[in-house]
């Protein structure tokens, strides 16, 4: 078997957005993936990302925000005027 030359890539991205993404690069079987915990904490990568360490604060405010589209919603129901479209003319 021929060795072959590696070249490493970095990936920064969504949290929601992982398992997704890391679903595809497996299916598509050109990467290895490893754990990045450990280049978070390197000087170099401290300047380029912040990691988000305040769940209780994410979480308080996507219930929030949760609520607010679900009441949206809600209200939406009971708007009679005509909808018209964003570039319509009155």
């Amino acid at each position: 078997m021929a060795i072959v030359k590696m070249n490493k890539i970095s990936l920064i991205g969504l949290e929601s957005e992982k398992e997704r993404i890391l679903e595809n690069l497996m299916k598509l079987g050109v990467v290895e993936i490893t754990d990045s915990k450990e280049k978070m904490s390197s000087d170099d990568w401290k300047e380029l990302v912040d990691v988000d360490g305040d769940n209780e604060s994410v979480s308080r405010l996507d219930a929030q925000i949760d609520r607010v589209s679900a009441i949206i919603d809600y209200l939406d129901k009971f708007d009679k005027r005509k909808k018209t479209s964003l570039f319509s003319q009155t």
